[in-house]
């Protein structure tokens, strides 16, 4: 008996602890009550890249026509006379088609005639004080006088190019006034008139070629272009929405991808639009902003580019929480959670949201201030 009381008592000690009821068992086997995770409210920039969209604009340039008398079938060039990198000034031949010469002359508007002896007007100033500039002398009367055809003479003739006397002018001169009471005398030189078909005016002198778009053998059009002058380079538009363009400020950098082959550039932003407009190149509503390449430059025709954009660095810093801290009610408000202590439920605290980035959220204000640097508020639960 003893040893039966012995044998009972060790069963009991080593198979006691490992006998459970099925409530016990299914206690045991659930999870533990949640705990909170929390962090804490700090002040700290909001900024994340801005992503855009962006196009190739050509760069601004000065585009010289031909005259509009140079125009037509028969018009086709037989010299170029300049070429990129050249610097164009008051005077400069530029091409020549049909063996006439295409002359560039600063004037305040384009010849609109052409100058025959005996006329006067406006545009015989302007031809006037053009040739001055160039060391001709010359009256700025007005009238196409012999003086003046005397001039512009030599002026063809320094280019390499002799004017044509007029076909009526042939065979007599006209007279030249003399002194009072002597008879008139005939001109030792054939007068001359200017066609405007010699003539394309120049805005400034001691512009750059930046590009040539005729050679020798093409007919000139009413769409051909002889020169481009002081051409920038091109540059990348994009339009940005109200909300976004304060964002952006002059001097920030973006790296420009080509999503179709994965290439990338560096720009920087050189004009913000303090106006929205609807873009003539890109056809967006928005804000402009142009950025310049730096180094590489991206091209490509019917195809837009992403532009991300890291914000200013002026940023403020603001009080924010984790999005993940923000909850909303069924009434739109929002609130945090703030933890309590022996594992009772959080307590609301009110608050007003403001901007996002980065995973962080802006608190703007909160009931009685609850919430401020340093405050601890429930994330979730584990």
């Amino acid at each position: 008996m003893a040893a039966a009381v012995a044998a009972t008592v060790l069963i009991a000690i080593f198979l006691g602890p490992r006998l459970r009821s099925p409530q016990q068992a299914a206690a045991d086997a659930a999870p533990p009550p949640p705990s909170q995770v929390t962090a804490t409210v700090e002040r700290r920039p909001l900024s994340e890249p801005l992503t855009l969209r962006g196009s190739v604009v050509p760069g601004p340039s000065v585009k010289v026509v031909p005259p509009v008398d140079a125009i037509g079938p028969d018009s086709v060039v037989t010299r170029v006379a300049v070429h990129p990198g050249d610097v164009v000034r008051n005077g400069t031949l530029l091409a020549e088609q049909a063996g006439q010469p295409i002359f560039g002359l600063v004037l305040p508007f384009r010849l609109y005639r052409d100058i025959a002896p005996a006329m006067s007007g406006p545009d015989v100033r302007e031809v006037q004080k053009a040739l001055r500039k160039l060391g001709y002398l010359t009256p700025v009367s007005g009238a196409f006088d012999a003086p003046t055809q005397t001039a512009l003479r030599k002026f063809f003739k320094a280019g390499g190019y002799e004017l044509q006397p007029d076909t009526a002018d042939a065979a007599t001169s006209a007279p030249v006034p003399t002194a009072a009471g002597d008879s008139p005398k005939a001109s030792s030189a054939p007068q001359v008139t200017l066609k405007r078909a010699t003539i394309v005016r120049l805005s400034e002198s001691g512009q750059k070629v930046t590009a040539v778009h005729v050679k020798v053998g093409d007919v000139l059009t009413a769409e051909s272009v002889l020169v481009e002058l002081n051409g920038k380079a091109p540059f990348l538009r994009v339009m940005v929405a109200q909300d976004k363009v304060q964002l952006l400020k002059k001097g920030q950098t973006g790296t420009v991808t080509d999503e179709g082959s994965t290439d990338s550039a560096t720009a920087v932003i050189v004009t913000v639009s303090d106006k929205a407009k609807t873009d003539s190149v890109t056809g967006a509503l928005g804000f402009a902003v142009d950025l310049q390449f730096r180094g590489r430059v991206l091209i490509a025709e019917d195809r837009t580019f992403r532009v991300d954009i890291n914000p200013s660095g002026n940023v403020k810093a603001v009080l924010a929480a984790p999005v993940s801290a923000l909850y909303a009610r069924a009434d739109g408000t929002t609130f945090v959670l703030l933890p309590t202590a022996d594992a009772k439920p959080a307590s609301e605290v009110t608050v007003v949201a403001g901007q996002q980035a980065g995973g962080w959220v802006e608190i703007a204000s909160s009931v009685d201030d609850k919430v401020t640097e340093g405050t601890v508020v429930v994330v979730g639960q584990q």
